[in-house]
């Protein structure tokens, strides 16, 4: 029967080589006697590996597709392939004659050593039987995370779609409360600053119930006041409430004896050592660009970088300015900088670097003055520049989506800098803002995360999910009202126009084809360029959102090789490997979700097992293998990630036949 399913195999690749038939026409013929002869082969292949995947990066509609298990699979028992080999005879237990002697022991159920137990996740360990997901996998529904099997939980894409006031309340955002120091018998007060994004709500504030030793706290008016009772540390809880949910924030409050008084030559009660200055790396710019100078990796052993002119810039010998960060403007040629960094006790220590300002050699078609060196793009759109890439609709290339030497697009790096500079007042920016000041090691981390809450959850140059765009293609999972299917609806009131002519027959990818005139542009699951989500749409589903992330990550300065969207089955979301970080970070801003777990992963989705593909403004690129990923060490991916990795790095070798199959079986 082995044989027969193989022969089928090899027909189906043979002929879609020989005769540029489809393969997909081809598995369709064959669909009934195949799933007939596979439902007859070994129960024990794994469902888990088969290759189901779909044509869209939201949502499955395409009804053509067939699904089907194409992979040799493994036998739980004997560790032999149930496709293409040939069968080793078995003993009761799943064992061969070889293994005999070893095997006669077994587990209390009867699963052989180092072998997995017919119940999931189960593995048979020297006669124990353990929990091991990693080898063994989870019982359906369930997902392996750090080696125990957890429930899944539904993917939500985020947005406010539904009726019910509850569901669509915004928890208060209370700004960081920093460490507090006071005296014993003595008084410190410090605010609470909340922000709420439901208009008219009421605000309170009050402080946890549970007694404290070391501190007496109160509360007036959002003003939190201390007064030290006890040498010691406490942890006081404060509640936020806007009536509906609450918040806890806790503060840390240590009470000592006598505050510690400044001596020369002694830091804390230790000898006091020289700071490190560290100026960074060379920066290469080009005239009018603005350079920030960065002192953030410079440190001192005794903490003492604390006194207004710490960090002093200079020249060829003339001061430049004070700050641990500082932004200036260089003209044409190399530039040496000194940094001098000074304790509080006097003791200094410089570093230096070269900037170094030439002639743009990409964006040279625009006025942009932020895109990353390593870009092949010189352009914004509407541009065929770079690889002809397709997510979703068919993009001529890849510098008209990925927009990296967008000038239109500036204004949002310029935010960045101020807030990373402490320069930013805008309200609605505040609370990216401080997460970013408050979670980075260096500045451009700072940015980084600043673009990343500022399409999440803080909403600020993306809200809610484009459901018109789902409606329009005819994804009833996602649109919010079965009457909005096939329509360009729900709309807001400033993109009326845009057209959707989809029907159940006639049902294409949309494109986007004008800035100006909206009834141009086809809305159907459409990729739209950066410009166009962040400027004109300022909604979008996962592509948008991931595009808009990875332009702009990679105009703050992030290589290729750092800043991914990554295409799933039926969906799409980023990875990041941030200065100072070994490893990626994957993040997921759809529809501001607060898809940030900084040393994880996100919740709600299995983002290591389902990555596919990974683009940016050099079109498709290679993907990181799970060990490169934070939170997804010893996850194994699913076979279309297994697949595409395989299929990158043989590019060059009958890279028509093998993509073909690759993209017939994924899609």
């Amino acid at each position: 029967m082995k044989r027969v399913v193989i022969f089928i195999i090899l027909l189906v690749v043979i002929s879609s080589s020989a005769y540029a038939f489809s393969i997909r026409d081809i598995l369709s013929d064959f669909r009934d006697s195949f799933v007939g002869l596979a439902t007859k082969t070994d129960s024990s292949i794994d469902s888990s590996q088969s290759a189901s995947v779909s044509s869209l990066s939201d949502a499955s509609t395409d009804t053509s597709s067939v699904n089907l298990d194409l992979t040799p699979t493994t036998n739980t028992t004997n560790g032999t392939s149930n496709l293409g080999e040939t069968q080793t005879a078995t003993l009761p237990g799943g064992l061969t004659p070889a293994e005999e002697t070893v095997s006669s022991k077994v587990c209390a159920d009867g699963t052989g050593y180092s072998q997995c137990s017919q119940t999931k996740p189960l593995y048979c360990n020297n006669g124990v039987l353990i929990n091991n997901c990693n080898q063994c996998g989870c019982p359906i529904e369930n997902e392996c995370i750090n080696n125990q099997c957890i429930k899944k939980e539904p993917y939500d894409p985020g947005g406010q779609e539904g009726n019910d006031e509850n569901d669509l309340n915004i928890l208060p955002q209370v700004l960081p409360i920093g460490l507090k120091i006071v005296k014993i018998h003595e008084s410190i007060q410090f605010p609470v600053i909340a922000i709420d994004e439901n208009e008219g709500d009421i605000i309170t504030n009050r402080l946890s119930e549970e007694p404290t030793e070391f501190v007496d706290c109160s509360i007036s008016n959002s003003i939190i006041t201390c007064e030290g009772i006890n040498v010691g540390e406490e942890i006081i809880t404060i509640i936020t409430s806007d009536g509906i949910d609450e918040k806890e924030t806790r503060v840390e409050v240590i009470v000592l004896d006598n505050l510690p008084e400044q001596q020369t030559g002694v830091a804390a009660g230790f000898g006091n050592t020289l700071p490190t200055a560290d100026a960074g790396l060379d920066i290469t710019g080009f005239p009018g660009q603005k350079i920030i100078l960065d002192a953030s990796k410079s440190f001192d052993n005794e903490g003492l970088l604390s006194i207004p002119d710490t960090y002093k810039w200079y020249e060829n010998n003339n001061f430049m300015g004070s700050g641990k960060t500082i932004e200036s403007i260089f003209s044409l040629g190399t530039h040496a900088v000194k940094l001098v960094v000074t304790d509080s006790e006097g003791e200094t220590d410089e570093d230096s670097l070269n900037v170094i300002i030439k002639e743009k050699k990409a964006c040279k078609n625009t006025n942009t003055f932020y895109y990353p060196e390593d870009t092949i793009c010189n352009s914004k759109w509407p541009v065929k520049e770079g690889e002809e890439i397709k997510i979703n609709s068919l993009t001529d290339g890849s510098c008209g989506l990925f927009e990296v030497c967008s000038d239109d697009i500036d204004y949002v790096i310029e935010d960045s800098i101020k807030c990373c500079n402490g320069e930013l007042l805008d309200p609605d920016k505040t609370i990216a803002c401080s997460f970013a000041n408050e979670n980075s090691e260096t500045f451009r981390n700072c940015q980084a995360f600043y673009v990343i809450k500022s399409l999440g959850n803080s909403a600020v140059y993306l809200k809610d999910y484009f459901d018109a765009e789902m409606c329009c293609k005819g994804v009833d999972a996602l649109c919010p009202k079965e009457d909005y299917l096939y329509t360009p609806n729900p709309l807001p009131d400033y993109l009326r126009g845009v057209r959707c002519s989809n029907t159940p027959d006639n049902n294409p990818n949309g494109y986007w084809a004008s800035d100006t005139r909206l009834e141009l542009n086809e809305i159907a699951l459409f990729d739209a360029p950066a410009h166009s989500s962040l400027n004109i749409l300022k909604t979008g589903t996962c592509v948008d959102y991931s595009v808009s992330a990875t332009t702009l990550l990679r105009k703050i300065g992030f290589s290729s090789e750092d800043v991914l969207t990554i295409e799933a089955a039926d969906h799409a979301y980023n990875a990041l490997r941030l200065d100072l970080y070994k490893k990626y970070l994957i993040f997921d801003m759809t529809g501001n979700n607060n898809g940030l777990n900084i040393g994880g992963v996100p919740g709600g989705y299995e983002y290591c097992e389902n990555v596919l593909r990974c683009y940016n403004d050099l079109g498709q690129v290679q993907c990181p293998n799970n060990e490169k990923i934070m939170g997804c060490e010893g996850i194994k991916p699913k076979l279309g990630r297994e697949a595409q990795d395989v299929g990158f790095k043989v590019t060059n070798i009958f890279v028509d036949l093998f993509n073909k199959i690759r993209f017939e079986i994924l899609r």
